[in-house]
């Protein structure tokens, strides 16, 4: 493209250099220069671009090439494991045969194993059954021989079980040696011996308790006894003390009581006095009115304008101003105004209410 861009400016560049100075011509010529050189590197670049797609499309064909080549290779390759996995399915088959014969064979025996067990067992278990049953049967008779030596006192007791204790032993080995082998009927007698001798232990162990118990019981009866007359004879002193502190009381009581008379005494004779006293003080009271009205009936006097009074004057007036009236003569002498009387009454007291 560039080239025929070049080939039609052509004409115009050669009529530019013929119309054009030479200064202008020289730097055309150098640019012409420089277009060449332009296009050279075009053309170079050009035929390094037709080298580099070549290049390409014959390594594109050799991937393709290799490609089909591996595709072949994997399809040989998964044809061959193809046939090697069906040969070994074929033999993997037959041995499983082989072992599942063999396996039906052994469960078989096993079969026959379990059941030939399975009636040993059973027989086992009801001679178990057989031997638990009678051994159950030798438990009860013992069990009620010793709960018929748990009612009775341990002294009895031990008569009791050293007289029939060869019986007991004998009959519950008669229940065992009928179906029981040497072995069985050994064990069996040894664990019965170990169980008597338990008892004895027992019924032994309840003798010194029940002896020790009595011993208790009589130190208790004593200790009740010594404490019972202990009680009695505190309880008799402390009714003595009372009974002395009660008498020391009532002298106390009747000393205090006859204070208090006293003093009730002194008090009544006080009110006997405060109200002759009084009476007295009324009785004359009575007189001196008595006079004064009988002096108001008769004694009319004005001195110096002023009305003389015809009654006494009061005790609680001034007596001041009696000298001021030169008529009044007094009747009797002034009474005094009683005074209240000390009252000394009972005391109350706690104690003595």
């Amino acid at each position: 493209m560039l080239t025929t861009r070049r080939r039609n400016l052509s004409p115009l560049k050669t009529r530019r250099v013929q119309q054009s100075t030479p200064q202008q011509k020289n730097e055309f010529s150098s640019l012409e220069e420089a277009m060449v050189d332009d296009q050279a590197q075009i053309k170079e670049e050009a035929r390094l671009i037709k080298a580099f797609e070549d290049w390409e499309k014959q390594r594109s064909r050799a991937v393709a090439k290799h490609y089909k080549l591996s595709q072949l290779e994997q399809s040989r390759a998964k044809e061959e494991r193809r046939l090697e996995r069906k040969l070994d399915n074929m033999v993997i088959q037959e041995q499983m045969e082989w072992e599942r014969t063999q396996l039906e064979l052994v469960e078989q025996a096993q079969r026959q194993a379990r059941g030939n067990q399975r009636r040993l067992l059973r027989d086992e278990h009801a001679r178990t059954l057989e031997i638990d049953r009678r051994r159950e049967g030798a438990a009860k008779i013992t069990r009620h021989f010793f709960d018929r030596l748990a009612v009775l006192d341990p002294e009895p007791a031990l008569e009791m079980f050293t007289a029939k204790r060869d019986e007991l032993v004998r009959c519950c080995l008669e229940l065992m040696r009928d179906f029981a082998d040497d072995n069985e009927i050994e064990a069996f007698q040894a664990e019965l011996q170990e169980s008597l001798q338990r008892e004895v232990n027992t019924l032994r162990c309840r003798q010194r308790a029940f002896q020790q118990e009595q011993r208790v019981q009589t130190h208790k009866k004593q200790v009740h006894q010594d404490m019972r007359r202990a009680q009695y004879q505190e309880i008799q002193t402390h009714l003595q003390a009372k009974r002395d502190t009660r008498t020391t009381d009532r002298v106390v009581r009747e000393e205090i009581d006859k204070q208090h008379d006293l003093q009730d005494q002194r008090y009544r004779a006080m009110q006997a006095r405060k109200k002759q006293k009084d009476l007295d003080v009324h009785t004359k009271l009575l007189e001196q009115m008595r006079l004064k009205q009988a002096e108001k009936a008769v004694v009319s006097l004005r001195i110096e304008g002023k009305t003389s009074p015809v009654l006494r004057t009061p005790y609680w007036s001034d007596e001041a101003q009696e000298a001021q009236l030169d008529t009044f003569v007094r009747s009797s002498p002034i009474v005094q105004a009683p005074e209240s009387p000390v009252i000394r009454g009972k005391v109350r007291c706690q104690w003595y209410d």
